[in-house]
């Protein structure tokens, strides 16, 4: 079965081996002697009668069933996965918006003297790199981070020098979220000296990434007008797009 799949083994148990307690119609966590893995043991009945499995009527079980899912052996991924795909959608959307741009536009400051594109990438890029730089072993605010630089003018900055930024806080994420498993959400981590588990510290680090993606992305756009590619579904289009949904789900990642 695939690591993330559910179902590792379906056993059926003999009734003496329920025979000690009562358990008909429920279900409970069994903690296995061997902690690699949890079990969950489920026993069915009919009208509340406990019945030998011989006289059970057609078409219903009545069988223990062990649900084996990955622990310490292999652990799940399933939430951290999902944010991961999530993050990667973002990542590519930045991307999309980075291609439409001209060079001398990605330090061009934004309406009102606002953030230039290349000012928010040395803010995520900043954020990411302190943030998953020991994630759930030191403060996510690191002292080597100068965050006030983060938002200089960088008026002239080329693509490749953006594209190193960006790349290099992404690498820092996805490195880090490589050796997380779902097991680790429920542990503490420190962001400026407040304590957070780490599945909340994660969905507002998404959430961050997010609204500056979506900056980078609306500047891209007002600087293209009407020559800009739609990065989601085009006005008019909704239609068309529900008859053939291609961008429901994150970009496929190993």
């Amino acid at each position: 079965m695939h690591p993330q799949g559910q179902w590792l083994s379906q056993i059926t148990f003999d009734e003496d081996q329920a025979a000690h307690a009562d358990y008909r119609g429920h279900e409970f966590l069994y903690a296995s002697h061997d902690d690699r893995l949890n079990a969950t043991f489920t026993i069915q009945t009919t009208n509340g009668v406990h019945r030998p499995k011989e006289q059970q009527p057609a078409g219903h079980l009545q069988e223990w069933t062990r649900n084996f899912t990955y622990s310490k052996l292999y652990p799940m991924r399933n939430i951290i996965s999902s944010l991961e795909g999530e993050w990667r959608r973002y990542k590519a959307l930045g991307e999309g918006a980075f291609r439409q741009l001209r060079d001398e536009e990605l330090g061009k400051n934004g309406p009102g003297e606002g953030n230039s594109v290349a000012t928010l990438v040395w803010h995520i890029a900043g954020n990411l790199n302190s943030r998953f730089t020991d994630f759930l072993g030191s403060d996510g605010e690191k002292s080597w981070r100068n965050r006030e630089s983060e938002f200089q003018p960088r008026e002239g900055v080329s693509r490749t020098e953006l594209l190193e930024r960006w790349n290099s806080g992404w690498r820092t994420l996805f490195a880090a979220l490589g050796g997380f498993s779902d097991d680790d959400l429920s542990r503490m981590v420190t962001i400026r000296g407040e304590k957070f588990p780490a599945h909340e510290a994660l969905h507002r680090l998404l959430a961050h990434t997010s609204y500056h993606v979506g900056q980078i992305v609306y500047l891209a756009k007002a600087f293209r007008g009407a020559e800009w590619n739609s990065l989601s579904i085009p006005p008019g289009k909704s239609e068309e797009y529900n008859r053939n949904p291609t961008r429901e789900k994150p970009p496929n990642f190993i």
